[in-house]
Order: structure tokens, then sequence, then C-alpha cells
């Protein structure tokens, strides 16, 4: 009888043991499972900036290309249409449709683009560029027999740029000439200041030095 209940008061023990073990592990384990709130650091935010990137050379250079490179007069106008505003595309065929563009049509030919000077302001978004192209002055249409091949030209102009669109686009082509450096400041390119001309038909696609060689051509 005594072992009996010997047995039953071990047993009784035994639950309650059982039951303060179980709690206790539920405890440390819950305890373990909490992450305080100091412990807890926020992932810096990373602030990407983006870089403010303007007027690249290499766009400046890729209207150049387009600009000076085709077979003919108006034979580029697709081309180069996309670098610039309506308003300067407007302004570029109608000197092409000059009379006196016109009249040199078929007779100075072949546009080759070979190199170019690009200096940029960009606070004014203005390039100030020395292009250097090629091209073949025929006596007559389509005879290449008597003709000057690879004839060397030279221009400076000054491009003003506008953005539309977030592209830059050419709105002004001003001719302009170089002169030598004296007293300028560091912000002036290395091959001189520049001067605006007067001369309305130098704006045309090299026209103003391609014509005097057509002309002795002719005579």
């Amino acid at each position: 009888m005594l072992d009996q209940e010997a047995v039953k008061r071990l047993q009784k023990v035994g639950l309650v043991l059982g039951f303060i073990l179980i709690f206790f592990i539920g405890f440390v384990l819950g305890g373990h499972g909490k992450v305080s709130p100091k412990a807890v650091k926020e992932t810096p935010k990373q602030v990407i900036k983006e870089e403010v990137q303007g007027l690249t050379q290499k766009e400046v250079e890729d209207f150049l290309i387009a600009y000076y490179t085709k077979k003919d007069l108006e034979a580029n106008r697709q081309i180069y249409r996309p670098f610039m505003t309506a308003s300067l595309y407007q302004q570029e065929m109608d000197l092409e449709n000059d009379p006196i563009n016109q009249a040199y049509k078929g007779y100075i030919v072949d546009f080759k683009y070979k190199s170019s000077s690009i200096y940029i302001d960009q606070e004014s978004m203005v390039a100030l560029v020395k292009v250097q192209y090629t091209n073949t002055l025929l006596a007559e249409k389509g005879n290449y027999e008597r003709s000057q091949r690879d004839v060397v030209n030279e221009v400076a102009l000054q491009l003003q740029y506008v953005k539309q669109g977030g592209k830059y686009l050419v709105n002004q082509k001003t001719p302009i000439t170089l002169s030598a450096l004296h007293d300028q400041g560091p912000d002036y390119p290395d091959y001189g200041h520049l001067t605006q001309t007067t001369t309305e038909t130098e704006e045309s696609n090299g026209q103003e030095t391609d014509t005097s060689g057509t002309e002795e051509e002719n005579r």
C-alpha cells in the first residue's frame, strides 16, 4: 500500500517537474528568438545620384560626320536632320535651295568628313569646332576624267545647342574665323579665339570654299 502511494507521489512530482522543464525550455527558446530593437541596425539607404552629363564631343562629332559626309548637295538631309532643331533644318534647306548653291550641284561631289577639333562650353551649350573634310570638283557632271579629287577643305563653326526631349540639338550654326591666341583666358580652345564672319553664304555645306575652285576649273 505504501509502495503504491509512494509511486503516485513520485508520478505527481515527475509531472510537475516535466511541466516546469517544458516551460523553462519554451521560455529560453522564446527569449533567443526575439531580437532586441537595439540589435536591429537599419541598412543605410543608398542614394543614387545621377551624374549630370552635358553635351559630349561624340555628340558633336556625330553631327559633323552626318553633315559633312554626302554624295552631293541635299543628299544627306535625312541623315543630319535628327541632329538639329526644326528651325535650323528649315534654314539649311533654304540655303541648299539657294540659286548659287544649286548652280554648282553635281559639280562638287563626294564630300567626306576627315577630322575635327572640338571645344565645348557646357554652361552656354556652345561648341566651337574646326572641321576638315574633302570633296571632288568636276568640270563636267558625272565625268571624273577631268576632276580634282580629295580636295581638302577646312571650316570653323560655332554650334549653339538646345536640349529637347532629352537630346542635344544644334539650334544655330554660325561660320567663324580663327585668329591667333594672345592674351586670352584659359577658357579658350588651344587653337585660338573665334570671331564670327559676316558672309551668309558660308553657312552652306562647304560651298564657299568649293565654288571658287570649280570656277577656275570651268575657265
